[in-house]
């Protein structure tokens, strides 16, 4: 009598677009967590630069990675962007606009106000409602928090300082990030 393999259910595919490296280590630490939890899924995190920074052109660059993407290697599951809010008022019409482009094109955008530094932060217990009102300051805030934290970190310096706890503290005032990782399986 041969023994059976144990069913393994294939991974979902999902496509994180990230403005830099600091969000792809996010990302990465995300994909730790979701292997953690047992959830068969697999995250495709791709930095979409140049964009200097403009969210319209961010998203214009990742629907065009997307489908590059879907179709060498197959459908994504679902898809999000992480995007800075500090310099959405040089695009024409602002936040509706990016917001518009992305949802045609099925995108969830997660927005980090005003940065990805301050995201970061409100994962900290006690610090979830901080709102710095500029990049320096979240960064100032940030590093009072972990003063180990660098720009860029990687998705094991990330998991060195936050767990999947500090990720459901974010949730709680990160409605964006919440509505993302339910759909995910968080």
């Amino acid at each position: 009598m041969s023994q059976r393999r144990p069913h393994i259910a294939p991974r979902r595919r999902v496509f994180i677009g990230c403005e830099g490296e600091s969000e792809r280590g996010y990302a990465g630490f995300l994909q730790r967590l979701a292997e953690e939890l047992g959830l068969a899924i697999f995250i495709d995190a791709v930095v979409l630069q140049p964009g200097g920074g403009n969210p319209l052109q961010i998203v214009s660059k990742a629907i065009a990675e997307h489908k590059a993407r879907a179709s060498s290697k197959g459908a994504y599951f679902t898809r999000a962007i992480f995007l800075d809010t500090d310099k959405v008022g040089e695009v024409e019409g602002g936040k509706k606009t990016v917001e518009a482009a992305a949802g045609k094109a099925g995108i969830i955008l997660v927005w980090q106000d005003p940065c990805h530094e301050a995201f970061l932060l409100r994962h900290f217990d006690g610090a979830q409602t901080h709102k710095p009102n500029t990049s320096q300051e979240a960064l100032r805030r940030l590093t009072t928090a972990w003063p180990k934290y660098e720009k860029g970190s990687s998705a094991f310096a990330i998991s060195q300082c936050l767990d999947y706890a500090a990720v459901q503290r974010a949730m709680t005032v990160e409605p964006d990030l919440a509505a993302f990782l339910k759909k995910l399986g968080f």
